[in-house]
């Protein structure tokens, strides 16, 4: 019997190499084109495709997938975040150089 777990964790993977590679260029992939470079298969390939559409994560357009805006989103949080901590070191030094 075939572990379960293994199979979802490497879903998983597949998800993240998917979203990786669609962030990689900007003219977009075919569902073939994915599938062959991550050596998954087509129908792993839609399946997974299908759940990042209906997430925001993947966009189809003229039989290509491009990254979705959902991840536009996390990179303004991941920005502001760096910008809080930029904040938060520059006030830390300006009090140190203070002492």
């Amino acid at each position: 019997m075939e572990d379960k777990s293994y199979h979802q964790a490497k879903k998983y993977n597949d998800f993240i190499d998917i979203l990786k590679l669609l962030g990689s260029k900007p003219t977009g992939f075919t569902t073939d084109t994915i599938s062959s470079q991550l050596n998954i298969t087509k129908t792993t390939c839609l399946s997974i495709l299908n759940t990042m559409q209906r997430v925001g994560f993947a966009e189809l357009q003229d039989g290509k997938y491009y990254i979705g805006t959902e991840v536009s989103k996390l990179w303004a949080c991941r920005t502001a975040i760096l910008k809080s901590r930029k904040s938060s070191i520059e006030e830390q030094l300006t009090s140190m150089n203070a002492n």
